[in-house]
């Protein structure tokens, strides 16, 4: 009875060990995936400030142009 109670009892333990081994995966996995869109978004705001540079270079150049006209 003690053993058979024993045993159940490891193997639930084993059991919830696999578990929380599986979600520490997980979160490993998330949190990668979770530093690689901070790296994707971090890429897109560089770009969107490039982009905006770029408009702020040109904007001008087409007020002169209106003023040459």
């Amino acid at each position: 009875e003690y053993r058979e109670q024993k045993k159940q009892l490891e193997e639930a333990v084993d059991e919830q060990k696999k578990k929380v081994s599986n979600l520490e995966h997980q979160l490993e996995k998330n949190r990668m995936e979770v530093q690689a869109l901070s790296e994707q978004q971090q890429a897109l705001n560089d770009q969107i400030k490039h982009i905006k540079q770029e408009v702020e270079k040109t904007t001008p150049d087409e007020k002169r142009v209106k003023e040459l006209e």
